[in-house]
């Protein structure tokens, strides 16, 4: 089985590759944010693809024209039997018209938000060129029925476990992540709200994400950004480990939401209609639905250890045994065969 894998550059997308090797696929991955307008050594250079494809529409256009008559050529020099991509928007629904025209599956597991403003119109203008639509939130199957041409499921999130297989904790690592309460993210008003009054409890606070929380009144709080490997030590050290859905809604979880688990930590995590599908509310993940219970949440596990270690080791097994990509790429895999 050859698949073609168009997804952008991370830690996740190259799980999903090495998942589908191991099922016996031949992958071929492409960057969906290689930019072919510079020299080959500097195409995958984010900061380049920042100031150049993402800043100027003509640019852009120039390079998707680009990238879409490359994948016109492999069809016939890799033969895929599938087309996957985590996103896709740089891919024009008359190239998947061609490839659908030859028999070639085209599957879309959309990980963003789809109701995000800046998603949401090209989501329901597109989601119907692919065969396969698979949404991480199930309020999205109703929002964008299945029609003849496309077929629409629900497939969350899940965890590379290869990530969070082993974790060495050192005693540096102790001293940096050590805290009563973290949270990992970028910053949005929704966040900040919640983590200053989070902050006001006088609890040991750390904040880990991009730079964009040095203009943040929590700014002394904050403590950089993480890789993958390193927010999973985080997750791991941390007494309690926040999570919190971006607004709006969309009824579903969030990444975070299994590797906060994966890596063993606690996590107290936003409501939203898909979680207590998946994980058992206060046997397996603990769940806060206004500020006012976060707080009283937080106040009580602090001060209740077993209770939330016992919470945080079901929680951790749970998402080893059924939400690991192994699970999800033969789910995925089974929908469209």
């Amino acid at each position: 089985m050859n698949i073609l894998f168009i997804a952008p550059p991370s830690e996740f997308t190259q799980g999903i590759k090495r998942t589908l090797e191991r099922r016996g696929a031949r992958v071929f991955y492409i960057n969906e944010r290689t930019n072919y307008l510079v020299p080959r050594p500097w195409r995958e250079s984010m900061l380049l693809w920042t100031f150049t494809i993402r800043k100027f529409q003509f640019l852009k256009k120039i390079n998707k024209n680009i990238f879409n008559r490359r994948l016109l050529k492999l069809i016939t020099t890799f033969r895929p039997d599938i087309l996957l991509t985590t996103k896709g928007t740089t891919i024009r629904s008359s190239t998947l018209d061609v490839y659908r025209s030859r028999g070639i599956k085209t599957v879309n597991w959309w990980m963003e938000n789809p109701y995000y403003p800046l998603y949401w119109p090209w989501v329901k203008k597109h989601y119907a060129d692919f065969q396969y639509f698979l949404v991480v939130g199930s309020a999205a199957v109703q929002d964008l029925p299945s029609t003849l041409r496309c077929r629409v499921y629900f497939l969350p999130p899940a965890v590379n476990g290869e990530t969070f297989e082993q974790i060495n904790i050192t005693d540096e690592d102790r001293k940096r992540y050590a805290c009563d309460v973290c949270f990992v993210g970028a910053r949005y008003p929704e966040r900040e709200v919640m983590l200053s009054a989070v902050a006001q409890l006088g609890v040991k606070l750390k904040i880990f994400g991009w730079h964009d929380w040095k203009t943040s009144p929590l700014v002394s709080f904050w403590h950089g950004p993480l890789t993958p490997r390193e927010f999973a030590k985080a997750f791991r050290i941390a007494t309690i480990s926040l999570n919190s859905n971006l607004y709006p809604t969309q009824g579903s979880v969030n990444l975070k939401t299994f590797e906060i688990l994966a890596a063993g930590g606690f996590e107290l995590c936003d409501y939203q209609e898909d979680i207590t599908k998946l994980f058992g509310e206060g046997k397996e993940i603990e769940i806060y639905r206004s500020t006012e219970e976060l707080l009283t949440k937080i106040k009580y596990y602090l001060a209740n250890p077993d209770q939330r270690d016992r919470i945080a080791n079901a929680g951790h097994a749970r998402v080893m045994r059924d939400h690991t990509l192994d699970a999800r790429v033969e789910a995925l895999l089974n929908t469209i065969q």
